[in-house]
């Protein structure tokens, strides 16, 4: 129910703006409607994978034992797929433009011509997408890297939002930005997913040629979706019903596993490492991390899309923000390990070599991100900010990386048990891992403070220019050996109840 009036609330203004494009010109409804019109085709390419799941009452594994052809499951796959709040919304959508496209009796014929195979096309994608993974969509695996791609779309489409609003601020006047929108329309409508929805707009100008062209692309759209969904169907209705999640082969001889394997240190390291690449749960919470100081600066420099020295400093200020949620990341990761941590208690692991195992593995992964992300911002603003805000950067991330690997002995958090979807119910952490990743964050800013405050003067005085990066060095070095021993020795002497916090109890 929530959903539901969350949609129609979005869907609202859009289906008004449609309606209205009868009282604008014809360059402005065009443009308005096919970019509507991208969108919710677009939408369903991902939507319906990524948000109802994958629990599907028509999925083409149901109908495997059935004696029943691809071809006459068609039509009876498709009208019930038409039962739905995506349909019923995108219909509305859909007759919205219709109206707004009423100034003619030709004009709302192509209207009427053009939405019916936006709408087909739009409600086909779906069908074809999940026959033709129908063998992968029940996964774990699947299910973990759509949830993650969820995200990701939607940190692409905020940052595409933001430098779409600096455009529009940089945009000379409404004349300006209505040749931008009609320029990125016309490129729209040559497309599969904006053909049909530019038929109107051909028909009002007179132009045949474009009307016959943009026709072709709708109708061979709906022709390839048609026959790929007949043929995804067809394969799927032949597949074996369940195939169940097979662990693959552990290689013997990896990378990680011959350079990472001479001490005990090394092989905590190397461990944390695969488990980043196995476990969704530890692999959203960098992109987590990645994702906060990223939009902080795009949407700084959007605000300042002039261009002035506020949006470059957003730029170069992403990587010292990045570099201090390492802290909160490192300190949760112990929480992870669950019952399998045992094996630390029953191999006498010392709690240094814990703490200094997880803090190498966590830092091969995340300083080159780190670094990279400050050479990102240098670039774009100039190589003057690189001593000063380089400094910063390492005197905020190492004594984050201290923090966070004293605080990691200290106090564990709730995390999603291993094997559930790290964006269910309860994966947040709760309440107390918000108050230690403030902890944290303040923590590590006022032990790289003095680095801060001598990084800063580097722009007006020589010797702070001379002496902020060994300052920085220094404060990191000191941070990290401080949160390695003396967490280790908080670890040395609570084994048995960092164990009993770490299990989870079902």
């Amino acid at each position: 129910m929530v959903v539901a009036v969350v949609s129609l609330l979005f869907t609202g203004p859009v289906c008004l703006v449609l309606v209205l494009l009868a009282r604008t010109g014809l360059l402005l409804a065009n443009s308005v409607t096919v970019l509507v019109g991208f969108s919710v085709m677009l939408a369903w390419v991902w939507l319906p994978l990524f948000v109802t799941g994958t629990d599907d009452a028509l999925s083409p594994s149901r109908f495997a034992l059935l004696p029943v052809r691809a071809a006459r499951l068609l039509p009876g796959l498709y009208v019930a797929g038409l039962f739905g709040l995506g349909p019923l919304l995108t219909a509305l959508i859909g007759a919205s433009a219709v109206i707004g496209w009423a100034r003619s009796p030709a004009v709302l014929l192509a209207a009427l011509v053009g939405v019916a195979l936006g709408v087909v096309t739009a409600t086909l994608i779906p069908h074809a997408l999940t026959s033709a993974l129908a063998g992968v969509l029940g996964s774990r695996r699947f299910r973990d890297v759509t949830g993650l791609a969820l995200l990701g779309f939607a940190v692409i489409s905020t940052v595409v939002l933001q430098l779409a609003s600096a455009a529009i601020t940089r945009a000379e006047g409404p004349a300006s930005l209505l040749t931008a929108l009609g320029r990125t329309a016309a490129f729209l409508s040559w497309t599969p997913f904006g053909a049909a929805w530019a038929l109107p707009a051909d028909v009002a100008r007179g132009d045949l040629a474009a009307a016959l062209g943009h026709t072709g692309v709708a109708v061979a759209t709906l022709c390839v979706l048609v026959v790929g969904w007949w043929l995804a169907l067809r394969r799927a209705l032949t597949m074996p019903l369940d195939v169940p999640d097979i662990v693959g082969r552990v290689p013997r001889d990896g990378l990680v596993d011959r350079w990472l394997s001479g001490s005990t240190t090394a092989v905590i390291a190397g461990r944390l490492l695969r488990y980043y690449r196995r476990d969704p749960r530890r692999s959203l919470s960098v992109f987590s991390m990645m994702l906060a100081p990223v939009l902080v600066g795009v949407s700084v420099a959007g605000v300042t899309a002039a261009g002035g020295r506020a949006a470059a400093i957003s730029l170069l200020v992403v990587a010292p923000f990045l570099g201090t949620l390492l802290g909160p990341t490192l300190a949760f990761d112990i929480s992870y390990d669950d019952s399998a941590l045992w094996t630390h208690l029953s191999t006498s692991v010392k709690g240094w070599e814990d703490r200094l195992g997880r803090l190498v593995g966590f830092s091969l992964l995340a300083l080159p991100i780190v670094a990279l992300v400050l050479a990102l911002g240098v670039l774009a603003t100039g190589v003057q900010h690189l001593l000063p805000f380089g400094a910063a950067t390492v005197a905020v991330t190492g004594a984050a990386l201290g923090v966070g690997s004293y605080l990691g002995g200290i106090i564990q958090v709730p995390v999603p048990p291993a094997g559930s979807s790290p964006f269910g119910k309860g994966s947040g952490g709760g309440p107390l891992s918000l108050v230690v990743s403030i902890v944290t964050v303040i923590l590590a800013l006022l032990v790289s403070l003095p680095a801060l405050v001598v990084a800063a003067l580097a722009y007006s005085r020589d010797w702070a220019r001379y002496a902020a990066l060994p300052v920085a060095l220094l404060t990191a070095a000191a941070a990290i050996v401080w949160g390695v021993v003396m967490g280790g020795r908080r670890l040395d002497r609570r084994w048995p109840e960092v164990l009993r916090e770490v299990t989870y109890r079902r």
